[in-house]
């Protein structure tokens, strides 16, 4: 059983806004008054308060503050259930996960969750306390509804639908298929197979648009119409740049999926490496962790193989023909060249060819990890580059 969302675009009313927001706003103060009452137990009694304990107040609440009865009860249990899990990954020392911290009381970016009672037709969706919320319905729904979650984002709001769907892939994998995907800088993403991911640079594309309108945003005079006005022109580029993101991620994931039955990636140290204020920038620009992330929940979809490698395999520095390897490549240096087998190759295809390797090692279970063993797939890939690579040098192609 797999979880997947259908997201829709709504168009409230003012009036349907106006009662939207203040179902957002209270599950964030709610989530605020779960957080501050956890911080001041802990220090006493040396425990956490959890889900059951934190809805056992919420009839109290109710009575104290008022504008808690204008949400739906429901979608109140949520934010203890919400707040139970982060809590609990929280503790689990497994997952590495920070503690939960306060959400910050902004126009824009409020949500809230209804796990029953709203109804979903085609024009329109209902939502309890709110009533019947135009929206497009671009596509039909699969699988059994779970729950719905409403969100804000700027002057838009969405309406996720979550559906738990069963998958029946009994389609067996193909090892000679698997492919190994090397993520940079200069070229987004480099495949054993030869294919190459161009950058997109979103960013930088609305870098200059983006310093301008937050130069403007600066200038407004605080709590004015017109701040306001500007803060949501802001937020639009914000969300312009993130949708042309999301939209190449999963472009380029669905088609890498698609065409292999498995793929095998490298673990790196993002928030490392945005520690680097020469490269911090770029990386972020990339959306690494998004990409590997659809990469991992859509190869299981589909059935298929995800493996990541170590995070300290030296993936770049390694010959993918005979495993010698060269401590002394630099950064700038784009040309692999071997001193023992003399293959000379591109260096994110050679740490591509290296991540498959080691992929299908660590899938087959196998041991070694002084000499990169190399598959039939993977020598034929790093002869056929080599020899192109020499004759361009040669001027013959």
């Amino acid at each position: 059983m797999i979880r997947r969302a259908y997201k829709f675009r709504m168009y409230p009313t003012a009036e349907q806004e106006e009662k939207l927001r203040q179902c957002g706003g209270n599950a964030r103060w709610l989530w605020n008054y779960f957080l501050r009452i956890n911080e001041e137990e802990y220090p006493k009694n040396k425990k956490f308060i959890f889900a059951h304990d934190l809805m056992k107040l919420l009839p109290d609440l109710k009575k104290e503050y008022e504008f808690l009865s204008l949400s739906w009860s429901q979608s109140l249990q949520q934010v203890a259930w919400h707040f139970d899990r982060a809590l609990k990954d929280f503790l689990n020392p497994e997952l590495k996960r920070e503690f939960p911290t306060a959400k910050k009381k902004s126009k824009e970016r409020d949500s809230f969750t209804i796990p029953q009672k709203f109804r979903i037709e085609k024009k329109y969706v209902y939502i309890p306390k709110v009533g019947e919320v135009a929206w497009v319905k671009h596509r039909g729904i699969k699988g059994k509804v779970k729950h719905i979650t409403v969100k804000q984002d700027g002057d838009q709001w969405y309406c996720s639908v979550n559906v738990e769907i069963k998958t029946q892939n009994t389609k067996p994998v193909d090892t000679e298929n698997i492919i190994g995907i090397d993520v940079g800088l200069k070229t987004f993403a480099t495949h054993s197979d030869g294919e190459i991911v161009e950058n997109q640079k979103v960013m930088k594309r609305f870098e200059h648009r983006l310093k301008k309108a937050q130069r403007r945003l600066s200038k407004r005079k605080k709590d004015g119409s017109n701040r306001r006005k500007q803060r949501i022109r802001v937020s639009r580029l914000y969300r312009k740049i993130r949708n042309i993101r999301r939209d190449f991620q999963h472009k380029s994931t669905c088609s890498t999926i698609a065409k292999c039955d498995g793929v095998c990636l490298e673990t790196l140290n993002i928030k490392g490496m945005m520690s680097n204020h020469t490269l911090s920038k770029a990386v972020a620009d990339c959306g690494w962790y998004e990409y590997k992330r659809q990469l991992r929940y859509k190869s299981e979809w589909q059935g298929k193989i995800c493996v990541e490698i170590d995070r300290f395999a030296p993936s770049s520095k390694c010959c993918s023909r005979c495993g010698w390897k060269n401590d002394d490549l630099r950064l700038s240096d784009r040309l692999f060249v071997c001193s023992e087998c003399g293959l000379e190759i591109d260096r994110d295809m050679n740490a591509a060819l290296n991540i498959r390797c080691w992929g299908l090692k660590q899938y087959r279970g196998t041991n070694g990890n002084s000499r990169l063993g190399m598959t039939r797939g993977c020598r034929a890939s790093a002869q056929c580059l080599s020899m192109s690579q020499e004759k361009e040098r040669s001027g013959l192609s």
